[in-house]
């Protein structure tokens, strides 16, 4: 009895332990706190002599395994706003560090892609309405309500029904039409996706029966991330885990379930959302969200010390907008013009005032998701040059 008696070093150990394990809730602490319990037990009942010595090596003994198991482990959380491109990255870590898309992976993209595709005509079949324009002629009008009547329903329960070849020959005639290619150059007016004009200029390969998606196709489907999505990759002799969380409003609650030993954060913000509004409120600036969400994930106590890779998204499409809509309709006080370099040193320093803490890693990357051979000169450089760094540092 005497590991139980009140005034005991193990009862107090003990006491310490339950206290701790019960207000963090940690699984760790718990199962040191069980161990340590059941080899108290053992050396009661086996009569050691010294059995807070002989505990306390068991307790090393396992802080040490726990240590070095996570020393080969790198944590990265990949976090931004919806349809800023956190998915597609997460896509080109697959493909560059893991087993990529198989043949029959990328079968089962086939629906995704039919179904972003119908998407996309429908988002403009509304815009059209919404604007007021008329179609070049009745049987485009009739096109029109055609397709907006399919309900999601049947999509969902039966695509084979929906998908037939005349739904994807009334989707190319109307793809041609004026009033619908008006209501794509005003797109960031609507809920356009940015793989919309991609799917729909090639709607005689998607359609084809025999047709199976390419690499590129998978990585410009659209899915929304629902929870938190991890994969785990290795890279010489570490094992990277990265957690693609889902980016809208309605899922950011869940993100405190990933904050755990995070060894760095990949910020993705898309550089060409400058004049669009959120998917969840239309009255809010997609930038200005970013920006919002990257100053509460910056000044957040768990990430106080964690360094942080923001990765300027989208950069083609920015590259071609910058030279159409100035910066100027999202941040009145910007005078740079429309160049893309000015744009882009303005954006960044945005971003980078957010950050209050002092010593921190920040560092910005300017990258396009969609194109494999840029993420991988990106991520190649933030490994050798960062991560590796920041793991020195940390377990040292």
């Amino acid at each position: 009895q005497t590991y139980l008696s009140p005034s005991s070093p193990s009862h107090l150990l003990f006491t310490l332990l339950c206290i701790i394990s019960l207000v963090y809730r940690s699984p760790f602490l718990i199962t040191i706190l069980l161990s340590t319990h059941i080899i108290t037990m053992g050396n009661a009942c086996s009569g050691d002599s010294d059995p807070d010595k002989k505990r306390s090596k068991e307790v090393d003994k396992m802080l040490a395994k726990e240590k070095k198991k996570k020393q080969n482990e790198v944590k990265i959380l990949l976090l931004g706003t919806g349809e800023s491109g956190k998915s597609t990255i997460f896509k080109q870590m697959r493909i560059l560090h893991s087993k990529g898309y198989s043949l029959e992976d990328r079968k089962r993209f086939t629906s995704v892609v039919h179904g972003n595709t119908l998407s996309a005509i429908r988002v403009l079949i509304s815009a059209v309405a919404q604007l007021g324009l008329s179609y070049d002629s009745p049987t485009h009008q009739q096109i029109a309500e055609k397709l907006a009547g399919i309900s999601e329903q049947q999509i969902i329960l039966s695509p084979e029904h929906v998908f037939t070849p005349n739904i994807f020959n009334d989707i190319k005639a109307l793809w041609q039409d004026a009033a619908i290619q008006e209501a794509f150059n005003r797109g960031n007016e609507f809920q356009l996706s940015d793989n919309a004009e991609y799917f729909l200029r090639d709607v005689d390969r998607i359609s084809a029966k025999e047709y199976v998606p390419s690499v590129d196709d998978v990585l410009r489907c659209r899915v929304k991330t629902i929870g938190i999505v991890e994969a785990e990759f290795a890279y010489k002799g570490y094992k990277l885990k990265i957690s693609d969380v889902g980016g809208q409003r309605s899922e950011r609650r869940k993100w405190i379930h990933a904050f755990d030993d995070v060894t760095a954060i990949i910020f993705v913000t898309s550089l060409s959302e400058y004049n669009q509004s959120l998917l969840e409120d239309d009255k809010k600036n997609r930038m200005h969200e970013s920006l919002e969400l990257f100053e509460e994930i910056c000044n957040c106590r768990y990430f106080n010390e964690t360094p942080i890779i923001i990765f300027f998204n989208k950069e083609d499409l920015f590259e071609e907008k910058i030279k159409k809509v100035d910066l100027k309709c999202a941040f009145p006080e910007y005078t740079g013009g429309k160049s893309s370099k000015n744009a882009y040193e303005f954006i960044k320093r945005q971003f980078e005032e957010k950050d209050k803490t002092k010593g921190r890693h920040l560092i910005p990357e300017r990258t396009t998701a969609t194109n494999t051979e840029n993420v991988e000169k990106v991520f190649n450089g933030v490994k050798h040059i960062f991560l590796m760094d920041a793991l020195d540092e940390i377990f040292q």
